[in-house]
């Protein structure tokens, strides 16, 4: 009876799954990951290369969202106006801001239907 408690006890402490060492090409892009949450909110960088780059109607109709997992996000506030403004001006903000902005990570600009973010009206360019 007592040698049968005792193996219970070793199963039930030994029955989670053991800790493994992680792969170094995962702990790489956890690493990488977390770099770019890092970059959630918009740098000054980011709002001074848009505010010089852009014209009349995207301050009239976009306002700036976040940046987050490489993905700058841009919120238009018609839904006639999103694919117009991602085929404009998706492509020329991100070159734009790879060679600008080299210490925060854009990967992709993303044109979203919505209200939310920072009105480039706001931003004083200087």
């Amino acid at each position: 009876m007592k040698d049968l408690r005792g193996q219970m006890i070793w199963v039930q402490r030994n029955r989670g799954r053991p800790q493994k060492a992680i792969r170094a090409g995962v702990a790489a892009e956890r690493l990488e990951n977390l770099l770019r949450k890092r970059n959630a909110n918009v740098s000054d960088s980011v709002l001074r290369v848009l505010g010089e780059l852009v014209d009349i109607e995207f301050r009239q109709h976009c306002r700036i969202g976040d940046i987050c997992g490489g993905v700058l996000t841009i919120y238009v506030d018609r839904p006639e106006l999103v694919y117009l403004m991602r085929i404009r001006w998706s492509l020329r903000l991100r070159e734009r801001l790879l060679d600008a902005c080299r210490m925060v990570f854009i990967d992709k600009v993303a044109f979203e239907v919505g209200h939310g973010g920072l009105a480039l009206a706001e931003i004083k360019v200087g």
